[in-house]
């Protein structure tokens, strides 16, 4: 396998590896600094003239020759969370990295994780509104639709104006989110991270062999072989509803799949291909009326009106499936998203109470019009608040380039690989699964830069006596106007 194969090679010579990996590494920059910005060689560091010793890394300089001096500036990341500590070979080389960065380049820094998931969204237009302070922050946020009025109201700064950030770099290239909050030449927000793997399917291995005979292999061999589809799962669903009745008495006991609503209809459009919008020539459109996200909107339902989904309990709360899933054992299949066998979430086996199921967990199945494997992403982002002025904002946007570019040697390493390995029910959980979703197949989705959008209100909680074309077809004038005001 190929994480063996990267396995073998972390055990190698950490050294060896850095100064193999470093033949492009910190190539001087096309652009300058702005004018406020030193020239001078940080204290304790080497000058660039000397021949005394060999650098290992080889540091950015001006447009004069010197060594890009950041005047000992501490650079904050207001967040929720810091980017962890890997105690793995990475770890060591990423440590050793940000402190050559920092002492380098005459700058620290930290992260502020004192708020909590949502705050940082509040504090941040409160800060930029109040014209900000002294410090030097850069603000990471969840993936949500406020930032698309931040977008709008030109609150975060326009980071597409400073020459110290190069999108076409890989760091920011693998991830689709920085594509995402844009317009025309301006960019808004950075996203240096590995695609996160999010919806694919959670199964009970035990449920599945009780009610069809097959072994949780066979499952990931369908998805290592690009035979998990549609069809297939429908398939495994039969053969689960027709075994279902475990005692006899002629009510179905063990269930084939249930979800959330919203998750489920809209990871069945994207399987197949379809969106419900899109940018072309900068402008976004809406796709509801494509052919794929008809047929994908029409299995989604069909499923959901069948006998393979467990029914809601009478009087049970919007989330009634994860305990159905988990603690009473109703279905087989579960589509949700990855993170919940990470730290101490739902169905992590490292969970303070442990999850007592034995999970496996795959890519959503493909659509029959889809070319491959889906994982529709959404990341945390980094913004830099307007009220700062451009040297300000080129410093923080050097540091945090800096501080967050991949390590030489370790430019491939998938960053998510050990946040699953110790949630994980299975090595092909992570070896297969969370792989692919971190480099194959990802897509983002556009609904959220259109505001007064709400894809479950409008569409996903429909009525069951109305067709999908009658559904779409109800809110195509909202959502065509909702379009437009965004594009204007």
């Amino acid at each position: 396998m190929k994480r063996k194969m990267f396995r073998k090679l972390m055990s190698a010579s950490l050294a060896t590896m850095m100064v193999a990996g470093l033949a492009g590494c910190g190539n001087t920059t096309k652009s300058t600094a702005p004018a406020s910005s030193g020239a001078v060689t940080p204290a304790g560091s080497t000058p660039a003239s000397s021949t005394a010793k060999v650098e290992k890394y080889t540091a950015k300089k001006d447009a004069n020759g010197n060594v890009y001096d950041l005047g000992g500036i501490t650079v904050k990341v207001y967040s929720w969370f810091d980017d962890g500590n890997p105690t793995d070979a990475y770890g060591e080389a990423r440590k050793e990295w940000r402190e050559w960065v920092q002492k380098t380049y005459n700058f620290k820094f930290e992260f502020d994780t004192t708020h909590g998931w949502g705050g940082t969204s509040d504090d941040f237009t409160n800060y930029v509104s109040t014209g900000g302070d002294d410090n030097y922050y850069i603000f990471a946020m969840a993936h949500r639709s406020d930032l698309t009025s931040f977008m709008n109201n030109n609150l975060m700064y326009d980071i597409s104006q400073l020459d110290c950030v190069n999108f076409s770099d890989h760091m920011y290239t693998k991830n689709p989110c920085n594509e995402l909050f844009t317009k025309g030449n301006s960019r808004y927000v950075l996203c240096p991270f590995v695609p996160e793997p999010r919806t694919g399917i959670f199964f009970n291995k035990k449920l599945l062999e009780q009610t069809t005979g097959m072994k949780a292999d066979e499952i990931y061999d369908l998805q290592k072989n690009n035979e998990w589809t549609w069809a297939k799962l429908e398939e495994i669903l039969k053969k689960i509803q027709a075994n279902g009745d475990t005692d006899g008495d002629g009510a179905t006991d063990i269930y084939g799949i249930c979800s959330n609503t919203g998750t489920w209809v809209t990871t069945c459009v994207y399987s197949n291909g379809g969106s419900w919008f899109d940018k072309k020539d900068g402008k976004i459109v809406c796709t509801a009326q494509d052919p794929k996200t008809i047929e994908g909107f029409e299995f989604a339902k069909r499923i959901m009106e069948s006998d393979y989904w467990y029914p809601q309990p009478k009087d049970s709360n919007w989330d009634y499936f994860f305990a159905a899933f988990k603690d009473e054992q109703k279905f087989v299949f579960l589509p949700e998203d990855a993170y919940n066998i990470t730290g101490n979430n739902r169905f992590s086996k490292a969970a303070e109470t442990p999850c007592e199921l034995d999970l496996g967990f795959v890519m959503f199945p493909m659509g029959p019009q889809s070319k491959g494997y889906t994982n529709k992403t959404s990341e945390n982002i980094y913004a830099i608040p307007s009220c700062y002025d451009k040297d300000k904002a080129w410093k923080i946007a050097f540091a945090f380039n800096e501080i967050m570019s991949e390590i030489p040697g370790f430019e491939d390493y998938n960053t998510h690989m050990s946040t699953y390995e110790a949630g994980a029910h299975d090595s092909r959980t992570v070896d297969e699964t969370v792989t692919r979703m971190s480099s194959e197949g990802t897509c983002i989705d556009y609904s959220i830069l259109v505001p007064g959008v709400d894809i479950g209100k409008d569409l996903q909680w429909f009525a069951k006596d109305k067709s999908v074309s009658a559904l779409i077809e109800a809110t195509l004038t909202k959502w065509q106007t909702a379009v437009d005001d965004a594009n204007k």
